[in-house]
């Protein structure tokens, strides 16, 4: 029995666990009243052509401005908290629940034509499919093998997903 003036104890992954739910709630909630309004946008685009084939559809003018801003205030600061939850995560469930949640915003980005987040938000996600130590491995063996022939070091990074295909090329001297 604790005496009156004695607080509690803290369970040890208490912080963590609400912090994981804090942020798949809010994943949740920023992408279900985005995804509501765009089905309804949408649907009103498919009204508005069917009653007036000869005319383009012209949608509200100020409603994807204030979705974009939401996404660009938040994303860098949720894919810096994801990234570093997924870090600390062992468990299997938390782990794809986590993966599922910068996937659904890589999607979301996407649908509102937000490219640097969307790539960073598939970058993530393809950095957590890697091994352990697979770029420090890689990078030093490739840049101990150039360096000593004096060559430029390049890096191709080639991301393949179903239908994505980003190249970037980033050039290095050793």
């Amino acid at each position: 029995m604790l005496d009156k003036v004695e607080p509690p104890s803290i369970p040890e992954g208490y912080a963590m666990s609400v912090a994981f739910s804090a942020l798949l709630d809010l994943v949740r909630g920023i992408t279900s009243m985005i995804e509501r309004e765009l089905a309804a946008e949408e649907e009103a685009a498919a009204e508005f052509r069917e009653a007036h084939p000869d005319q383009e559809w012209q949608p509200q003018p100020g409603a994807h401005l204030v979705w974009e801003e939401m996404v660009s205030a938040c994303w860098c600061g949720l894919l810096a908290a994801l990234s570093l939850l997924l870090d600390a995560s062992t468990d299997e469930t938390a782990t794809e629940n986590i993966l599922k949640a910068e996937l659904t915003m890589a999607s979301l980005c996407g649908r509102l034509g937000l490219v640097t987040p969307r790539d960073a938000f598939i970058t993530a996600i393809c950095k957590a499919s890697l091994p352990p130590h697979y770029a420090l491995t890689v990078l030093s063996s490739n840049a101990a093998n150039l360096s000593s022939k004096g060559a430029a070091l390049q890096l191709r990074i080639v991301i393949l997903l179903p239908f994505f295909f980003i190249v970037e090329d980033i050039p290095r001297n050793t």
